[in-house]
């Protein structure tokens, strides 16, 4: 009796995860683009080749 009630609470949760999984992984995409764009705009300067981009104090302190 308690094995088919692990199986079961078992197969509830499985369940669950499916149904509402997407979603989550959606916001955390959503989450990590949204960051992603922040960064390039506000805190980095990417630069044409590899090595010539600028971090947020080099470019604050070039502006002075």
């Amino acid at each position: 009796m308690n094995f088919l009630k692990i199986i079961f609470l078992s197969l509830i949760i499985f369940i669950k995860s499916l149904l509402f999984g997407q979603s989550i992984d959606k916001e955390l995409e959503n989450k990590y683009w949204n960051y992603k764009d922040r960064l390039n705009k506000y805190f980095v300067q990417i630069g044409p080749h590899a090595g010539q981009s600028l971090t947020a104090a080099q470019i604050t302190s070039n502006a002075l």
